[in-house]
Protein backbone atom coordinates (compact mmCIF):
# COMPACT_ATOMS: atom_id res chain seq x y z
CA UNK A 1 0.00 0.00 0.00
CA UNK A 2 1.37 3.78 -0.94
CA UNK A 3 2.02 6.14 1.29
CA UNK A 4 1.65 9.33 1.15
CA UNK A 5 4.31 10.50 -0.25
CA UNK A 6 4.07 8.09 -3.06
CA UNK A 7 0.91 10.28 -4.05
CA UNK A 8 2.46 13.62 -3.31
CA UNK A 9 5.16 12.55 -6.11
CA UNK A 10 2.80 11.45 -8.95
CA UNK A 11 0.60 14.74 -7.80
CA UNK A 12 3.33 17.13 -8.24
CA UNK A 13 4.01 15.18 -11.56
CA UNK A 14 0.64 15.47 -12.86
CA UNK A 15 0.76 19.27 -12.04
CA UNK A 16 3.95 19.92 -13.80
CA UNK A 17 2.85 18.35 -16.95
CA UNK A 18 -0.29 20.07 -16.50
CA UNK A 19 1.50 23.09 -16.43
CA UNK A 20 3.93 22.36 -19.05
CA UNK A 21 1.27 21.68 -21.55
CA UNK A 22 -1.03 24.98 -21.00
CA UNK A 23 2.58 26.99 -21.33
CA UNK A 24 3.01 25.31 -24.63
CA UNK A 25 -0.95 25.28 -25.95
CA UNK A 26 -1.20 29.46 -25.19
CA UNK A 27 2.30 30.27 -26.07
CA UNK A 28 2.24 31.61 -21.89
CA UNK A 29 6.20 32.05 -22.42
CA UNK A 30 6.36 34.37 -25.88
CA UNK A 31 3.29 36.22 -24.14
CA UNK A 32 4.73 36.92 -20.75
CA UNK A 33 8.93 36.34 -20.96
CA UNK A 34 9.69 36.83 -24.54
CA UNK A 35 10.62 39.91 -26.08
CA UNK A 36 8.38 42.34 -27.34
CA UNK A 37 7.79 42.31 -31.14
CA UNK A 38 9.99 45.50 -32.66
CA UNK A 39 7.41 48.42 -33.97
CA UNK A 40 7.95 49.68 -36.83
CA UNK A 41 7.70 53.47 -37.67
CA UNK A 42 4.81 55.90 -38.02
CA UNK A 43 4.96 58.35 -40.01
CA UNK A 44 3.11 61.05 -38.41
CA UNK A 45 2.13 64.19 -40.89
CA UNK A 46 2.74 67.65 -39.42
CA UNK A 47 -0.42 69.89 -38.55
CA UNK A 48 -2.05 71.72 -40.88
CA UNK A 49 -0.64 75.25 -41.57
CA UNK A 50 2.94 74.46 -40.63
CA UNK A 51 5.75 74.33 -42.95
CA UNK A 52 8.75 72.37 -41.84
CA UNK A 53 12.21 73.31 -43.26
CA UNK A 54 14.04 71.02 -44.96
CA UNK A 55 16.96 69.35 -43.77
CA UNK A 56 20.04 70.49 -46.16
CA UNK A 57 21.97 67.47 -46.89
CA UNK A 58 25.72 67.27 -45.68
CA UNK A 59 28.09 67.90 -47.74
CA UNK A 60 29.56 64.98 -49.90
CA UNK A 61 33.15 63.96 -48.42
CA UNK A 62 36.07 62.88 -50.60
CA UNK A 63 36.74 59.09 -50.56
CA UNK A 64 39.59 58.12 -48.49
CA UNK A 65 43.00 56.79 -50.45
CA UNK A 66 45.08 54.48 -49.62
CA UNK A 67 48.53 56.06 -48.15
CA UNK A 68 51.51 55.77 -50.54
CA UNK A 69 55.07 57.19 -51.30
CA UNK A 70 54.65 60.28 -53.22
CA UNK A 71 56.61 59.76 -56.81
CA UNK A 72 58.45 63.02 -57.28
CA UNK A 73 58.57 61.97 -60.97
CA UNK A 74 55.28 62.00 -61.55
CA UNK A 75 54.66 64.83 -59.19
CA UNK A 76 56.22 67.08 -61.18
CA UNK A 77 55.04 65.45 -64.93
CA UNK A 78 51.36 66.41 -63.06
CA UNK A 79 51.99 70.01 -62.33
CA UNK A 80 54.61 71.15 -65.01
CA UNK A 81 52.55 71.67 -67.41
CA UNK A 82 49.97 73.75 -65.49
CA UNK A 83 52.55 76.09 -64.11
CA UNK A 84 54.32 76.37 -67.38
CA UNK A 85 51.09 78.45 -68.90
CA UNK A 86 51.13 81.36 -70.16
CA UNK A 87 48.32 83.22 -68.14
CA UNK A 88 50.11 82.83 -64.88
CA UNK A 89 52.70 85.09 -66.55
CA UNK A 90 56.57 84.51 -66.47
CA UNK A 91 56.76 85.01 -62.22
CA UNK A 92 55.49 81.72 -60.95
CA UNK A 93 56.66 80.06 -57.60
CA UNK A 94 55.49 76.48 -56.49
CA UNK A 95 56.60 74.21 -53.33
CA UNK A 96 55.13 71.13 -52.91
CA UNK A 97 55.39 69.12 -49.29
CA UNK A 98 54.48 65.50 -48.57
CA UNK A 99 52.59 66.40 -45.34
CA UNK A 100 53.28 63.22 -43.57
CA UNK A 101 57.23 63.89 -43.70
CA UNK A 102 57.49 67.86 -44.24
CA UNK A 103 59.35 66.51 -47.26
CA UNK A 104 59.66 69.04 -50.53
CA UNK A 105 58.45 66.77 -52.97
CA UNK A 106 58.47 69.58 -55.90
CA UNK A 107 59.57 73.01 -56.21
CA UNK A 108 60.22 75.58 -58.96
CA UNK A 109 61.33 79.60 -58.77
CA UNK A 110 62.67 80.58 -55.48
CA UNK A 111 61.32 84.20 -55.65
CA UNK A 112 59.24 85.37 -52.66
CA UNK A 113 56.18 86.77 -53.99
CA UNK A 114 53.28 88.24 -52.33
CA UNK A 115 49.89 85.60 -52.95
CA UNK A 116 47.36 86.95 -54.58
CA UNK A 117 43.82 87.39 -52.86
CA UNK A 118 45.40 88.15 -49.53
CA UNK A 119 42.92 90.55 -49.00
CA UNK A 120 40.30 87.66 -48.64
CA UNK A 121 41.77 86.59 -45.41
CA UNK A 122 41.10 89.63 -43.99
CA UNK A 123 37.33 89.98 -45.29
CA UNK A 124 36.48 86.33 -44.28
CA UNK A 125 38.12 86.55 -40.83
CA UNK A 126 36.48 89.61 -40.24
CA UNK A 127 33.13 88.21 -41.47
CA UNK A 128 33.60 85.44 -38.91
CA UNK A 129 34.02 87.66 -35.90
CA UNK A 130 31.29 90.31 -36.68
CA UNK A 131 28.59 88.07 -38.75
CA UNK A 132 28.96 85.24 -36.61
CA UNK A 133 29.99 81.49 -38.63
CA UNK A 134 26.32 80.78 -38.24
CA UNK A 135 24.77 83.76 -39.30
CA UNK A 136 22.44 83.31 -42.71
CA UNK A 137 21.33 85.73 -45.06
CA UNK A 138 17.54 86.25 -46.07
CA UNK A 139 15.86 86.74 -49.57
CA UNK A 140 12.35 87.29 -49.60
CA UNK A 141 9.25 88.34 -50.79
CA UNK A 142 6.57 91.24 -48.92
CA UNK A 143 3.63 92.09 -50.07
CA UNK A 144 2.34 95.61 -50.35
CA UNK A 145 -1.53 95.35 -50.56
CA UNK A 146 -2.31 98.83 -50.82
CA UNK A 147 -0.46 99.39 -54.41
CA UNK A 148 -1.36 95.70 -54.93
CA UNK A 149 2.42 94.73 -55.63
CA UNK A 150 5.23 91.96 -54.18
CA UNK A 151 8.35 92.81 -53.60
CA UNK A 152 11.65 90.72 -54.19
CA UNK A 153 14.08 91.91 -51.36
CA UNK A 154 17.69 90.74 -51.50
CA UNK A 155 19.12 90.13 -48.13
CA UNK A 156 22.63 89.71 -49.48
CA UNK A 157 22.83 86.20 -50.45
CA UNK A 158 26.04 85.46 -52.23
CA UNK A 159 24.74 82.20 -53.69
CA UNK A 160 21.46 82.39 -54.06
CA UNK A 161 21.04 80.44 -57.07
CA UNK A 162 17.62 80.16 -59.70
CA UNK A 163 16.72 76.74 -58.92
CA UNK A 164 17.10 73.69 -57.23
CA UNK A 165 19.63 71.99 -59.82
CA UNK A 166 21.61 74.50 -60.09
CA UNK A 167 22.05 74.58 -56.36
CA UNK A 168 22.66 70.97 -55.78
CA UNK A 169 26.16 71.23 -56.72
CA UNK A 170 26.97 74.47 -54.70
CA UNK A 171 28.27 74.30 -51.48
CA UNK A 172 27.29 75.69 -49.28
CA UNK A 173 23.82 74.30 -49.79
CA UNK A 174 21.27 77.79 -49.54
CA UNK A 175 17.98 79.04 -50.94
CA UNK A 176 16.72 79.15 -54.37
CA UNK A 177 14.53 81.18 -55.84
CA UNK A 178 12.36 78.60 -57.34
CA UNK A 179 11.54 77.32 -54.06
CA UNK A 180 10.67 81.56 -53.42
CA UNK A 181 8.38 80.89 -56.32
CA UNK A 182 6.68 78.20 -55.02
CA UNK A 183 6.21 79.81 -51.21
CA UNK A 184 4.77 83.10 -53.11
CA UNK A 185 2.59 81.33 -55.59
CA UNK A 186 1.22 79.61 -52.35
CA UNK A 187 0.78 82.61 -49.89
CA UNK A 188 -0.94 84.67 -53.00
CA UNK A 189 -3.14 81.72 -53.70
CA UNK A 190 -4.29 81.42 -50.25
CA UNK A 191 -4.86 84.76 -50.42
CA UNK A 192 -7.23 84.86 -53.26
CA UNK A 193 -4.75 87.91 -54.85
CA UNK A 194 -5.48 88.46 -58.87
CA UNK A 195 -2.50 90.31 -60.64
CA UNK A 196 0.04 91.81 -59.38
CA UNK A 197 3.06 94.02 -59.69
CA UNK A 198 6.60 92.77 -59.21
CA UNK A 199 9.08 94.90 -57.39
CA UNK A 200 12.88 94.63 -56.86
CA UNK A 201 14.81 95.94 -54.13
CA UNK A 202 18.09 95.65 -53.60
CA UNK A 203 18.65 98.91 -51.02
CA UNK A 204 20.66 96.77 -48.60
CA UNK A 205 23.99 97.74 -50.00
CA UNK A 206 24.76 101.43 -50.55
CA UNK A 207 26.84 103.46 -53.26
CA UNK A 208 28.00 102.10 -56.94
CA UNK A 209 28.17 98.54 -57.76
CA UNK A 210 31.14 98.93 -59.09
CA UNK A 211 34.95 99.96 -57.16
CA UNK A 212 36.97 102.98 -58.38
CA UNK A 213 39.68 101.19 -57.39
CA UNK A 214 38.84 98.54 -59.64
CA UNK A 215 40.66 97.84 -62.82
CA UNK A 216 38.80 99.31 -65.49
CA UNK A 217 38.83 95.55 -67.41
CA UNK A 218 37.54 94.01 -64.52
CA UNK A 219 34.17 93.63 -65.30
CA UNK A 220 34.31 93.77 -69.12
CA UNK A 221 36.62 90.58 -68.54
CA UNK A 222 34.18 88.58 -66.01
CA UNK A 223 36.92 89.15 -63.26
CA UNK A 224 34.01 90.29 -61.30
CA UNK A 225 30.25 91.11 -61.83
CA UNK A 226 29.08 94.32 -60.36
CA UNK A 227 28.32 93.82 -56.56
CA UNK A 228 24.42 93.72 -55.20
CA UNK A 229 22.16 92.54 -52.45
CA UNK A 230 20.02 90.84 -55.08
CA UNK A 231 21.19 88.58 -57.34
CA UNK A 232 20.67 85.07 -58.31
CA UNK A 233 23.53 82.73 -59.59
CA UNK A 234 25.81 85.13 -58.74
CA UNK A 235 24.72 87.33 -61.60
CA UNK A 236 26.19 84.98 -64.37
CA UNK A 237 25.04 85.12 -68.04
CA UNK A 238 25.44 82.59 -70.87
CA UNK A 239 29.53 84.54 -70.91
CA UNK A 240 30.18 87.00 -68.38
CA UNK A 241 27.90 88.79 -66.00
CA UNK A 242 24.90 90.86 -65.89
CA UNK A 243 25.09 94.81 -65.97
CA UNK A 244 22.11 94.91 -63.61
CA UNK A 245 21.87 91.73 -60.97
CA UNK A 246 18.90 92.85 -59.55
CA UNK A 247 16.95 93.52 -62.57
CA UNK A 248 18.25 89.80 -63.89
CA UNK A 249 16.98 87.94 -60.61
CA UNK A 250 14.12 89.91 -60.75
CA UNK A 251 12.81 88.59 -64.68
CA UNK A 252 14.03 85.10 -63.55
CA UNK A 253 11.90 85.10 -60.83
CA UNK A 254 9.01 86.55 -62.77
CA UNK A 255 9.16 83.61 -65.24
CA UNK A 256 9.27 81.08 -61.91
CA UNK A 257 5.70 82.95 -60.72
CA UNK A 258 4.30 82.92 -64.33
CA UNK A 259 5.35 79.37 -64.83
CA UNK A 260 3.12 78.51 -61.35
CA UNK A 261 0.48 80.64 -62.45
CA UNK A 262 0.67 83.90 -60.74
CA UNK A 263 -0.38 86.79 -63.13
CA UNK A 264 2.48 89.22 -62.53
CA UNK A 265 2.11 92.54 -64.73
CA UNK A 266 3.60 95.49 -65.77
CA UNK A 267 7.44 96.67 -66.04
CA UNK A 268 9.40 95.42 -63.01
CA UNK A 269 10.53 98.40 -60.94
CA UNK A 270 12.76 99.07 -58.03
CA UNK A 271 11.37 100.12 -54.56
CA UNK A 272 12.31 99.81 -50.88
CA UNK A 273 9.89 97.66 -49.26
CA UNK A 274 8.45 99.28 -45.94
CA UNK A 275 9.67 97.87 -42.89
CA UNK A 276 5.70 96.74 -41.94
CA UNK A 277 5.52 94.99 -44.79
CA UNK A 278 3.78 91.52 -45.11
CA UNK A 279 6.46 88.85 -45.81
CA UNK A 280 4.69 85.90 -47.92
CA UNK A 281 7.96 83.56 -48.69
CA UNK A 282 11.98 83.79 -47.41
CA UNK A 283 14.91 81.34 -47.95
CA UNK A 284 18.12 81.06 -46.31
CA UNK A 285 21.53 81.54 -47.01
CA UNK A 286 24.27 78.84 -46.02
CA UNK A 287 25.88 80.25 -42.64
CA UNK A 288 28.55 81.77 -43.00
CA UNK A 289 31.11 79.80 -41.92
CA UNK A 290 30.47 77.59 -44.57
CA UNK A 291 30.52 80.67 -46.72
CA UNK A 292 33.47 81.37 -45.69
CA UNK A 293 35.13 77.85 -46.53
CA UNK A 294 33.65 78.17 -50.08
CA UNK A 295 35.33 82.15 -50.57
CA UNK A 296 38.53 80.16 -49.92
CA UNK A 297 38.32 77.26 -51.23
CA UNK A 298 37.89 78.93 -55.17
CA UNK A 299 39.15 82.30 -54.39
CA UNK A 300 35.36 83.56 -55.02
CA UNK A 301 35.60 87.72 -55.59
CA UNK A 302 32.04 88.08 -55.94
CA UNK A 303 30.94 86.01 -52.71
CA UNK A 304 34.09 88.05 -51.02
CA UNK A 305 33.26 91.59 -52.08
CA UNK A 306 29.61 90.31 -50.70
CA UNK A 307 30.75 89.44 -47.50
CA UNK A 308 32.89 92.70 -46.91
CA UNK A 309 29.26 95.29 -48.02
CA UNK A 310 27.92 93.28 -44.83
CA UNK A 311 30.89 93.30 -42.35
CA UNK A 312 30.61 96.99 -42.86
CA UNK A 313 26.73 97.39 -42.40
CA UNK A 314 27.33 95.44 -39.20
CA UNK A 315 30.38 97.32 -37.99
CA UNK A 316 29.81 100.62 -39.00
CA UNK A 317 26.32 100.87 -40.97
CA UNK A 318 28.00 101.61 -44.04
CA UNK A 319 27.63 98.52 -46.82
CA UNK A 320 29.55 100.01 -49.36
CA UNK A 321 33.03 100.22 -51.28
CA UNK A 322 34.41 102.74 -48.77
Amino acid sequence: MRDKRHWLVELLVIVLLLGAFVTWKFDLLDRFGGADPAAAPVDVAPPDKVQLPLAAPSRKLARPTKAGQLDPARVAAAVSGLIDHKVLGPRVSVRITDPASGATIFHQGSSRFTPASTLKLATTVASLQALGPMATFKTKVVRDPQANQIILVGGGDPYLASTPKADQAAYPVGGNLADLAKQTAQALGASGAGPVHLRIDDSLFAGPSISADWRPNYVPDSVVSPISALWVDQARLGFGFSSDPALQAGQRFKKQLLKLGVQVVGPIRRTNAAPDAIELASVDSGPVGEIVEEVLGVSDNQAAEVLARHVGLKVANDPSFT
